[in-house]
């Protein structure tokens, strides 16, 4: 979403209209579910993805027509076992598309994606709502820093719980509404700039993480060892607090260049909120380094906060197949926090 949000920010500054496409709705087995997002533009260019095949190669036609129409639409697509070989596809259920059109020269719709921009750089959480009322503004934008931007829907929302507002079709007020929950991304924390840190950081920037290299080596935190990390911290690992702060949404991995380390930042990362806690090891260093966290006091279910071995298993050995095994726990981790 963070990409797809971005992408539009800047052609909209670039004053190309956009068709933007969601899965408003989705039933049976369908290549992706709601949420799902892609942009079309005049010019033919297109980001990310629908789920592929012959439905998104129709919804790239009725966008490039929308587009010169300047005109937005609700079509829905039967993917049924006997339709779907029809399209050829495998997948079987049915899809509701929402096209909108956002047009470059309307200052409410720039406004609020870039406010939604904003949001995501400040690690914010927030509500977009998509009309699909056609006829009214695209877009709506709701969060505690921001307030309503676009149609104020504060008196048809009074009676619900902001924390309870949950993705999904909505009616309000008697009118429909896709409404989508950004959740606040959190930082992904990898705590060593060795072999293993070095193939993980390049495949979880590709995988919209936010990601912050931290090492007490100087000679690791450069940008030509992690180019595509958003930050390179040099930490004492005896105080880890004096450098970062890590919330209930942040995500922390550990793989240091040595046993010693590692004990020393799962004692204090134990005593942080932090969402996902993981660290590398061998059986027998795992269970050295359990014995160690309980003479220190920690409790079982605390010490079962960390993900040891880190990773699914998946039979990994080299440093990139490590870190794909790594980043599969990490999207895990992310979708299930959803």
């Amino acid at each position: 979403m963070k990409d797809i949000i971005e992408e539009l920010v800047s052609c909209l500054r670039q004053n190309e209209a956009v068709m933007l496409v969601t899965v408003v709705k989705s039933a049976g087995s369908t290549p992706r579910k709601r949420g799902a997002r892609m942009i079309f533009t005049a010019s033919g260019k297109q980001w990310g993805t629908i789920g592929g095949g012959k439905v998104e190669y129709l919804a790239g036609e009725l966008a490039s027509q929308l587009i010169q129409e300047k005109s937005s639409r609700l079509e829905n697509y039967s993917l049924t076992p006997k339709e779907a070989s029809g399209l050829g596809m495998v997948c079987g259920g049915k899809v509701s598309l929402l096209f909108q059109y956002l047009d470059s020269n309307d200052a409410a719709v720039r406004s609020i994606l870039e406010q939604v921009k904003v949001a995501f750089a400040a690690d914010q959480g927030g509500w977009l709502f998509s009309s699909l009322t056609l006829t009214e503004a695209p877009l709506s934008f709701f969060s505690e820093a921001s307030g309503w931007l676009g149609t104020d829907l504060s008196a048809e929302m009074a009676d619900r719980e902001v924390k309870a507002w949950e993705s999904g079709l909505h009616t309000i007020g008697e009118k429909d509404y896709y409404i989508e929950k950004l959740q606040q991304p959190g930082k992904l924390y990898v705590f060593g700039g060795g072999h293993v840190a070095q193939a993980l950081v390049p495949v979880l920037a590709k995988l919209d993480f936010q990601v912050i290299v931290l090492d007490d080596r100087p000679e690791f935190l450069t940008e030509a060892v992690f180019p595509t990390a958003q930050q390179r911290l040099l930490v004492d690992f005896e105080d880890i607090a004096a450098t970062v702060s890590l919330t209930e949404h942040d995500y922390a991995v550990v793989m240091t260049r040595g046993h010693m380390f590692d004990l020393m930042l799962h004692r204090q990362l134990l005593q942080t909120p932090a969402y996902y806690h993981g660290g590398m090891g061998s059986r027998h260093k795992i269970a050295v380094m359990v014995r160690e966290l309980q003479e220190d006091g920690f409790t079982k279910d605390e010490i079962d906060r960390i993900h040891m071995p880190i990773g699914l298993k998946i039979k990994a050995e080299s440093p990139a197949e490590l870190a794909v095994s790594i980043a599969a726990e990490l999207i895990l981790a992310r979708a299930e926090k959803k």
